[in-house]
Formats: structure tokens, sequence, C-alpha cells
């Protein structure tokens, strides 16, 4: 890096060399570049592109984008060449990552099975479900900001589960929910894939009496068997050795979208009886319909 001294010419090429430093990470002279600076405060997240769409049967595309992600050292922008076309094997789940170098990688399990670890150093993108002769159904997984540890999006088909799994451990999990209906849905959540009875939850509906549900296997966190499109946040306290305890407020259209009805609220008070940390948060549906396109959990943490 340059130094300059008072009463002397500072050269432009000089000047601009050193920007050029901060951000790349040659200039870490005081712990004060750019990189060293999104590598400590951003998580990996996407600033544009990287879409996933079916382009016929068992074949898919992803556009170019640009994104942020960590090499283990530091966060460093990098241009990810799109993919114009890529058969995906018939009846598996396919979940799709980047690396800081830019390579993506596809690895296949079973439908419905666990989804695999994460290499380090790398960005989730989205999951390609296929039956015996196409793509049913595409979730993107990428974030699309810094503040971001996770983010699944239904963007083809149906489905009743937003898995988001391979959480980084935070302390307060902040959740943006938003469940677009195909018939009548019940939305809930549970975490670390666990279907066992270990929820316990309150709620009011449209400020009425509070009911108590105890020893559930998920948690209500919206109006169930409605056929209204809900939007609700959620904000959880994951602390390690306690339980995990929270809160959620939800809304939704009531029995039609116009002004003319105002919209009803959802009021819960959420206990899960685990003392593990919550590194997976699943968003699913037991109504009799199914989540459609654009339904959305997107998760914030810090610690």
């Amino acid at each position: 890096m340059y130094t300059f001294s008072p009463a002397t010419k500072a050269e432009s090429a000089k000047i601009n060399q050193n920007f050029t430093d901060l951000s790349t990470g040659v200039g870490d002279v005081d712990d004060n570049k750019l990189a060293l600076l999104r590598q400590d405060i951003w998580n990996n997240f996407a600033l544009s592109g990287l879409v996933w769409s079916k382009t016929v049967t068992l074949t898919g595309a992803m556009t170019t984008g640009i994104a942020y992600i960590s090499n283990g050292t530091i966060r460093t922008r990098i241009l990810i060449a799109s993919v114009t076309s890529k058969v995906f094997t018939a009846s598996k789940d396919t979940y799709i990552t980047v690396d800081s170098a830019g390579a993506v990688t596809y690895t296949e399990v079973a439908n419905g099975a666990t989804p695999p670890v994460y290499a380090s150093n790398t960005m989730p993108l989205a999951k390609i479900i296929t039956d015996g002769t196409g793509i049913t159904t595409i979730i993107d997984l990428t974030p699309r900001n810094f503040d971001e540890i996770g983010r699944a999006k239904l963007l083809l088909g149906v489905t009743d589960s937003l898995a988001v799994p391979n959480l980084p451990v935070k302390t307060r999990l902040f959740l943006d929910l938003l469940a677009i209906p195909s018939g009548q849905i019940s939305p809930k959540l549970r975490f670390n894939n666990d279907s066992a009875s270990n929820y316990t939850y309150s709620y009011e509906f449209n400020g009425g009496a509070s009911t108590t549900a105890i020893n559930q296997t998920q948690l209500d966190v919206m109006a169930g068997n409605v056929t209204a499109t809900q939007y609700g946040t959620v904000e959880i306290i994951n602390a390690s050795g306690l339980h995990k305890m929270g809160c959620a407020v939800t809304i939704h259209d009531g029995t039609t979208a116009s002004a003319g009805t105002a919209p009803a609220a959802y009021d819960a008070k959420l206990k899960y009886s685990q003392t593990t940390n919550i590194t997976r948060i699943d968003f699913i549906n037991t109504g009799t319909g199914d989540f459609s396109v654009g339904t959305e959990i997107v998760i914030k943490g810090k610690n």
C-alpha cells in the first residue's frame, strides 16, 4: 500500500491502487480491508441471478449471477457462469451448491431422503426434485441478502415441505414466512427434523381467548385450514443448553383479499422442549391443500 506525506503530490494511480488493494486484501496492513470486513460480518449470498428453471422433462438451466462466497479466509465477489443445460437423474432429490471458485456441484439423494451436509466454503443454490419422467419441483435455496443464513422458496410445482438444513448456530433466529395456498393449508414449523411430541404453543386468533396445545409434533405459527395467503414473522431464542422459546405474529387475507375485509391476525407463543441448537428448520403444511409457487421461508440469525 502506498503512503503519502503532507505537502506532497498524491498520484491518482497510487490512490486507485490503494483502493484496489483494500478491496482484494493486498492492502491488509491494519486489519481494515474491505474483504476482511465482508468475511467477518457477512454471510455467503447471491447479489443477482443464479435462478434455476425447468426447460424440458429432466433438463434444467440456471441463469448467470454474482455472489459473495468465502474461501475460509476472505469473502470475495465472484461471477458465476450460467448453466445452459443440465440433465437430472430420474426419481432423485438433487442439491446444488457453488464454491468460492464458482464451481457448481450436484449431490443426489433418494426422494425424501435427508439433505446432504454441504461442503465447507460453499453456498446452496437449489433443490431439484424429479420423478420417473421429469422435474416436478424446484426450490431455491440461495441466500439473497448478506444477513441471511438460509432460505427456501418454491419456484416450480407444489409441496408440503420447505426444508432449510445446514444452518450455522446462532443464538437468535428471525424468520420471515410467506405461505401461498393451493387449496386449504395449515402452515407449521419443525426443528432439526424432529417430529416427536416436543412442541408446545399457545395462540390467540383475532384477539380472542388464548388456546394452549401441549406435546405436539410441530408448532402452529399460522392460522390453520384456510385458503388465504398468509405472511408472518417468528423470533426464536436458540441459546445452547436451553429450551427454545419464541413468538410468532402472522396475518392473512381473511375470506377475501379485497379492501373491504380486514386482515385476520394470529399471535402465538412457542416452545421447543429440546436443548440442542437448531440447525435445520422445516416449514410444513398439514392441510388438505399444498404450498404453491412463491411460498418462502427466509432465516436470519445473530449472536
